[in-house]
C-alpha cells in the first residue's frame, strides 16, 4: 500500500535529508562533500533509500521521518558509496546476477568500511548534538539501526 503524505511531511522528510548531508559532508566525511552534494533526493513508494548510478536517491517518506538526522547522516553515507563504487556498472559487466544477492553482498561491503566509521562516530554523537542543539538521546547510529542485514 502507498501512503499518500502531506506536502508538510514531505518537506519535513527533505528537510531532515538536507540537515543529515551536511552532518556528514562537515563531520563525518569530508572528503566525500561533493559526492553527498550531486545527490538529488526524491520521495519514492519504497521503505527506506535507494540511489542510482547518477546519483538520484529514492527515499521513503516514512523511514526519513522515522529516524535521527544523525543516522540518515550514515544511510546517505552508505548509499553516496553504492554510485562511487560502480556498484551498477559492475554488476551489469558480471552478466546482471540475481540482483537480491548482488545488492545484499554490495551493502556488506560497504557496512564492513563504514564500520569503523560508525563506531567512531557514535563516540562523537552526543557532542555533535549537543552542538548542533539536537537531542542527546538521538538514536545511535550503530548497524543494526540503520537496517543493514544481520
Amino acid at each position: 500500500m502507498i501512503t499518500q503524505h502531506t506536502p508538510a511531511q514531505i518537506a519535513l522528510a527533505r528537510e531532515k535529508l538536507t540537515s543529515a548531508r551536511i552532518l556528514a559532508a562537515r563531520k563525518v566525511s569530508p572528503y566525500l562533500a561533493h559526492a553527498l552534494y550531486a545527490m538529488v533526493f526524491t520521495p519514492a513508494p519504497i521503505s527506506t533509500m535507494g540511489i542510482t548510478c547518477k546519483y538520484a536517491c529514492g527515499y521513503g517518506v516514512d523511514f526519513v521521518l522515522a529516524e535521527s538526522v544523525p543516522t540518515l547522516a550514515i544511510v546517505l553515507l552508505h548509499e553516496i558509496a553504492h554510485p562511487l563504487r560502480k556498484h551498477s556498472a559492475r554488476w551489469e559487466a558480471l552478466g546482471k546476477p540475481d540482483f537480491q544477492a548482488w545488492n545484499r553482498a554490495a551493502d556488506r561491503e560497504i557496512n564492513d568500511d563504514l564500520d569503523a566509521l560508525i563506531r567512531a562516530y557514535n563516540a562523537q554523537i552526543t557532542d555533535i548534538a549537543k552542538q548542533l542543539a539536537w537531542p542527546v538521546s538521538c538514536k545511535p547510529c550503530l548497524p543494526e539501526g540503520i537496517g543493514m542485514p544481520p
